[in-house]
């Protein structure tokens, strides 16, 4: 019985000795190629071009450009992604780019009639990593600009001392100047001009309004938006009328209080009771 115990002992010592010994085999072969002390660089890539703010033409030659470190993982797909308030989507511009050299890539393109005015991002990447660029914009020189207003547009009620905002949606470079007039329908004659504003980014812009008292009551106002020149396209008025009214009304503060019932005792607190005579 001691000698079978013995041989099951060594039995298991050899067998642990040769896991540990395949073990050490397998690490030296993964290491086998690799400097002692030299760290690998995580793969990263950083897009450098277009830049953000950017403004780019449809049809117009442009370069992609970026920076890259560590394994990348060989060819880059790059897409555009259209950035928009309804939706998104994207125009595949190559499906496979040569990473680059030295750290460095870049690809000529041209840029694609797409929509005008809104914002985009160019997104690289391979199977082992992505990067995207901040968001610049493309306007579309053959696309007819337009503006339409939103509000107010006909209906509301705004009041002397408040602020509203004017808004509008538009298809046109977004730092195209828009006038805002103010035009009574019934005299257009007596017309104010409220300020001027860029169109703005994504297909909308919005001007602030303070309406100060020396802006007469009336039911018949509209908003005119233009850009200076006759354009029949860049040019909207509100579809109806709306109203200015007077400062709003402040209802005065309820100050009446009811009395509270006394409570037992309060009364001798209030008008102490004579002693009564010893």
């Amino acid at each position: 019985m001691i000698i079978k115990r013995v041989s099951l002992l060594v039995l298991a010592m050899t067998f642990a000795f040769a896991m540990t010994a395949a073990a050490k085999a397998g690490d030296s072969a993964g290491t086998a190629g690799k400097s002692p002390g030299i760290a690998v660089k995580p793969a990263r890539i950083t897009v450098t071009a277009p830049q953000g703010g950017q403004v780019l033409s449809c049809g117009e030659q442009a370069t992609i450009a970026w920076n890259y470190s560590g394994d990348i993982g060989g060819p880059l797909y790059i897409r555009l992604i259209h950035h928009a308030g309804h939706g998104l989507f994207d125009v595949l511009i190559h499906p496979q780019a040569p990473a680059g050299s030295g750290g460095h890539g870049s690809l000529s393109w041209m840029v694609p009639d797409v929509p005008t005015g809104y914002t985009y991002t160019i997104d690289i990447g391979s199977a082992n990593i992505g990067a995207s660029s901040q968001r610049f914009t493309i306007v579309n020189p053959k696309q007819q600009p337009t503006i339409k207003v939103i509000s107010p547009n006909g209906g509301e009620v705004l009041h002397q001392g408040k602020t509203y905002n004017i808004t509008w949606t538009h298809i046109a470079d977004p730092n195209q100047k828009v006038i805002i007039t103010l035009v009574p329908s019934g005299d257009p004659a007596k017309f104010r001009k409220l300020g001027e504003a860029p169109a703005g980014a994504n297909g909308a812009g919005s001007f602030s309004w303070k309406i100060f008292a020396d802006v007469e009551p009336g039911k018949d106002y509209k908003i005119w938006l233009g850009n200076g020149f006759y354009n029949k396209n860049f040019i909207d008025y509100s579809d109806n009328n709306f109203t200015v009214a007077g400062p709003p009304t402040i209802k005065p503060a309820d100050i009446t209080k009811t009395s509270a019932k006394p409570k037992p005792g309060d009364r001798d607190k209030l008008d102490p009771q004579p002693e009564p005579p010893m």
